[in-house]
């Protein structure tokens, strides 16, 4: 065996300290080992804790000044702050901040409480702000939802109540006028996905209730966002409208009227926009086509001007 296989002997420093790195087991003991006098401690003083503070306790109070200290310092943890008698008025909202900052400032100067107890107590009522403010902000931002969804239903109900309308007018004149059913096709059209709409929510008369409650205490906002589908209805009511003109409106009045003379006219609505325009008297508790409607009334109560 050369002397190149013989196996380094480690090297130590000058006090005779094993060098870093040198050390007969250069992997060290395993983090959280335990050397054998250690276990064995452990394992005799296993559940006989109690029985050894209760006997510690027991010579502190016969006077054992040393056992004495070691209970005050480790058995008794020291308390560095005792609890404010304080009363704290109750912060709900931003308004009560200010009163209570005004109680905490009161308080600290007629010495009931300590300048650090008052900034301890002030910094809560600071976070106690934070929390509020967060809160009024989820607050407002739920509001603006419920008001987006409320306003958004409302202008589904109104573009369905114009649907409806415009198929009453359409069922009523459309087959004696071509331009006025050609007119109505988009706003049926575009009815049948407003319904779908409605359909899909689904819509109900307690929603509609609470709709109306809701709205009543936050009115629709000016400066709300136009639904794509209701302004497209509304322009082609527009142009709807703009042909039912006076004359229009008298020329198929009294084709309607010669086709009944006839025995084919087409169904009359009482609770119908056609109806209105045209000038028949509403009356309570009507509705659907009737066969038989009573002549409109000639004088003031025709085209546009019907209703005034």
């Amino acid at each position: 065996m050369t002397d190149s296989d013989r196996e380094t002997p480690a090297r130590r420093d000058w006090q005779g300290r094993y060098a870093a790195g040198q050390s007969g087991n250069p992997a060290g003991r395993p983090r959280g080992a335990l050397n054998r006098a250690t276990r064995i401690a452990a394992e005799l003083l296993d559940g006989q804790a109690e029985a050894l503070w209760r006997a510690e306790i027991d010579l502190a109070l016969a006077g054992d000044r040393v056992l004495l200290r070691h209970c005050n310092d480790r058995i008794i943890a020291p308390q560095r702050a005792q609890p404010v008698a304080f009363a704290m008025p109750r912060i709900e909202d931003a308004t009560d901040l200010a009163a209570a900052m005004g109680a905490l400032l009161g308080a600290a100067a007629r010495g009931l409480i300590t300048p650090a107890e008052a900034e301890t107590m002030a910094r809560a009522c600071e976070a106690s702000a934070h929390t509020i403010e967060i809160g009024e902000r989820i607050g407002r931002e739920r509001l603006v939802a419920q008001q987006e969804a409320a306003e958004r239903r409302f202008a589904l109900r109104a573009a369905a109540l114009l649907f409806y309308g415009v198929r009453e007018i359409d069922e009523e004149a459309g087959a004696i006028d071509d331009r006025l059913r050609e007119l109505c096709k988009p706003i049926l059209r575009m009815g049948e996905a407003v319904l779908a709409a409605l359909a899909a929510i689904p819509d109900t008369p307690e929603l509609v209730a609470a709709d109306r409650t809701f709205l009543a205490a936050h009115p629709l906002r000016l400066d709300r966002e136009t639904s794509p589908l209701g302004a497209a209805m509304g322009r082609a009511w527009l142009e709807l409208e703009e042909y039912l003109g006076p004359a229009t409106m008298r020329r198929l009045d009294r084709e309607i009227e010669e086709a009944q003379a006839v025995g084919d006219a087409p169904p009359r609505y009482r609770t119908g926009l056609f109806e209105h325009l045209c000038g028949y008297p509403p009356q309570e508790g009507l509705s659907g086509p009737l066969p038989n409607p009573p002549p409109p009334a000639r004088e003031g109560r025709t085209g546009a001007n019907a209703g005034e």
